[in-house]
C-alpha cells in the first residue's frame, strides 16, 4: 500500500501526476530501481509506470541510470524543490513581462467579488498585503502567523501596519501599531473568526465565519457555544475597491480605535448605558 499519499498531494500541486507523483516517492527511497520494480511496489500496470517515468525523465525528476538495465534514479528532494523555485521564478518573470506588454484596461472602480472558504481569504488577504505601498489597516481575530511573512515583508519595504482586535494578539516581534487586547480570551477560544482589511485607502476585505448569524460581541464572549463552524467552508467573505464600501470598513476599524484610545485617556468605559440607543446591533433582539 502506498504510505506517501501527503508528500504525493504536495507533488501533484506542483504538477505532477498521481501516477508521477507516487513513483517518485517509491524511487526517492532506493539507490535505483527499474519499471517492473516499481509497478509491483505501486501494484500498477507497467505501461502506466513506463509512462510516468519518461515524463519524470522530461521533468528532471529522475535520471536514467548507465548500463544494460532500464534501471532509474530519483534525483534528491531538495534538487527537485530547487528545480520548482527556480521554475516558477522563471515562468512568474515572463508572465510579468508579457503582461506589462499588453494592453490592459483599467479595473473597475466598483469591484464586489465573494470569497468562499477560510483558505481562499487567507490567500487574499496575504495578496492584498503583498500589494500595499504605504498603509495596512486591519482589524483581526485571525492569529498572524499565517501573514507573517507578508506583513514582515511590507513593514521591511515602509508600509505602516495599524491592527485593532479585542482580542490579545501575539504581534511575533512585528513592528506593528496594535489597539486594544481588552479581552483576555486566547484566540483559539475566540468562537468569532473575523478579519477586516484595507490596503491604501483602495481596497477592503472582509471575512467572517458566522454564517450570517448575528451575535452582539458580548454575547460571543460570554457564550462559546455558539453556532460558529470552523471548517473551512463555513467562511465567506467579500473583496471590493468600491469606495463607499472602503470607506465604511476603514471608518469602522478608526472608530475602534478611537474608543480604546478615549478609554484609555480617561481612564474609564466610554460606552456607558446612558450612551446606548438600544438598537437591535447593542441587545441582539
Amino acid at each position: 500500500m502506498f504510505m506517501d499519499e501527503n508528500v504525493a498531494e504536495s507533488l501533484m500541486e506542483l504538477g505532477f501526476t498521481s501516477t508521477e507523483a507516487k513513483v517518485y516517492c517509491t524511487m526517492v527511497k532506493e539507490e535505483k530501481m527499474n519499471g517492473y520494480q516499481i509497478a509491483k511496489a505501486l501494484n500498477l500496470s507497467r505501461s502506466s509506470v513506463y509512462a510516468a517515468l519518461e515524463n519524470l525523465l522530461d521533468k528532471g525528476a529522475i535520471l536514467s541510470a548507465q548500463g544494460e538495465s532500464n534501471d532509474y534514479i530519483a534525483i534528491e528532494p531538495d534538487s527537485l524543490i530547487e528545480k520548482f523555485v527556480s521554475r516558477y521564478k522563471r515562468n512568474a518573470s515572463l508572465c510579468k513581462e508579457k503582461f506589462d506588454a499588453l494592453s490592459i484596461k483599467k479595473r473597475a472602480t466598483n469591484l464586489f467579488c465573494n470569497i468562499q472558504g477560510k483558505s481562499n481569504i487567507i490567500e487574499e488577504v496575504r495578496g492584498l498585503i503583498s500589494r500595499a505601498k504605504k498603509e495596512i489597516v486591519m482589524t483581526s481575530s485571525f492569529p498572524l502567523d499565517s501573514f507573517y511573512d507578508v506583513l514582515k515583508e511590507a513593514i521591511d519595504r515602509g508600509v505602516r501596519v495599524i491592527l485593532f482586535s479585542f482580542l490579545k494578539m501575539d504581534l511575533m516581534g512585528l513592528d506593528i501599531e496594535f489597539y486594544g487586547g481588552v479581552i483576555d480570551t486566547p484566540l483559539c477560544d475566540c468562537p468569532d473568526h473575523r478579519i477586516l482589511v484595507v490596503t491604501d485607502v483602495e481596497t477592503a476585505i472582509i471575512g467572517s465565519n458566522d454564517k450570517n448569524d448575528y451575535y452582539t460581541l458580548q454575547k460571543i464572549v460570554e457564550d462559546k457555544k455558539l453556532n460558529f463552524s470552523f471548517e473551512d467552508k463555513a467562511y465567506t467573505g467579500i473583496k471590493s475597491t468600491n469606495r463607499l464600501m472602503v470607506n465604511i470598513v476603514l471608518e469602522h476599524i478608526h472608530h475602534d480605535i478611537y474608543l480604546q484610545k478615549l478609554k484609555a485617556k480617561y481612564n474609564k468605559e466610554i460606552i456607558t448605558p446612558d450612551i446606548q440607543i438600544g438598537s437591535i446591533m447593542e441587545t441582539g433582539m
